[in-house]
């Protein structure tokens, strides 16, 4: 998936969450942790964005191996939580972190979503195809529908 569906998707679900829950969190730290959860696990992918930022790291690992797994993400939100000891941080993180791995489980090349299981979930979607830029603009009308 495009690094702008990530987000777009991440948004949603966070904008989703602040709208119809009564979770008693920063609003600003959520989102913020959230966004930042939808794009980490691409260090692993020397040509997305913050891949390109970690060459030394991304190079080294498989795309869409180990770090789009449920293993990692649980790893690394529990990092956010000791690092900024705030669970709405850590939530966002995990919420964001998730999305990732919901979107990218949904293309054709699928992800290890249960990693060290060679499983792989795998869908029908294209990375930048048509349906994908579909899905983007859903999310960004319910992203505007939920600011206004």
């Amino acid at each position: 998936m495009m690094f702008i569906t990530h987000l777009s998707f991440a948004l949603l679900l966070g904008l989703l969450v602040i709208r119809f829950t009564s979770l008693s969190v920063n609003n600003f730290y959520f989102l913020a942790f959230i966004l930042i959860g939808s794009f980490l696990p691409d260090i692993d992918s020397a040509n997305a964005l913050i891949g390109k930022k970690i060459k030394p790291l991304s190079s080294f690992l498989m795309h869409r191996g180990f770090i789009h797994s449920m293993l990692v993400m649980v790893l690394f939100t529990v990092i956010v939580m000791l690092v900024t000891q705030n669970p709405g941080c850590a939530l966002g993180f995990m919420l964001g972190f998730l999305s990732h791995l919901i979107l990218d489980g949904l293309t054709i090349t699928g992800i290890a979503f249960f990693w060290p299981s060679q499983l792989r979930v795998r869908g029908k979607l294209r990375t930048g195809g048509l349906l994908e830029w579909i899905l983007l603009v859903v999310f960004v009308l319910g992203n505007t529908w939920l600011l206004l």
